[in-house]
């Protein structure tokens, strides 16, 4: 979704993480936590993390900069980064790892924790509902790598069943305008 906002294309390699090619000898020489995405450089240098992608992506392709152009936008976008992936994509991830018989034989499933990310999900979405009160995105008034990080943890949650409760009417409004974006085409489970 970071890449398509700012239009930069690099080749894409698929890897089946359901069929664990994440977890094969090639992958793992890339990164050897075994997740994705990782982005090779030319040289085989390999970066993973995908806020550490883009932030690198930024620094290449400065334009239409979603981390902020001055010391106090890339603070609030910092900020709100950080709220949503700590409040949002984390605990949605951990949902659905608590809660999907996908992982029921992967790993050892504790439904008191499944229970209490999602309560963190549901929290934060309450936090986030003022703050789109005199703007249209979380952190400025214009998109950034705060939205997409929480429109990709909102996604997950959703993926998982957890939804955006209707009284949250400025979040609901969020979500719509972020979804309409042509990046958020590239979010895909």
């Amino acid at each position: 979704m970071f890449l398509a906002e700012k239009n930069i294309e690099v080749p894409l390699v698929s890897i089946d993480v359901q069929r664990g090619e994440h977890r094969e000898a090639d992958f793992l020489a890339k990164n050897p936590w075994g997740q994705v995405p990782v982005l090779e450089l030319p040289d085989g240098t390999c970066i993973s993390e995908s806020v550490t992608i883009c932030r690198y992506m930024e620094e290449l392709h400065p334009a239409l900069s979603l981390f902020g152009t001055s010391a106090r936008e890339r603070a609030d976008i910092e900020m709100w980064q950080r709220r949503a992936e700590f409040g949002v994509f984390i605990p949605a991830v951990e949902y659905g790892h608590h809660t999907s018989p996908f992982f029921r034989d992967s790993m050892q499933q504790i439904p008191e924790w499944a229970s209490h990310c999602k309560a963190h999900v549901l929290r934060t979405w309450q936090l986030f509902e003022p703050a789109l009160s005199d703007r249209e995105y979380l952190a400025s008034s214009g998109f950034s790598i705060a939205d997409v990080t929480a429109f990709v943890g909102t996604e997950v949650a959703l993926l998982w069943s957890v939804t955006i409760p209707p009284e949250l009417k400025r979040l609901v409004e969020w979500h719509a305008r972020v979804a309409g974006r042509p990046s958020a085409a590239t979010v895909a489970y």
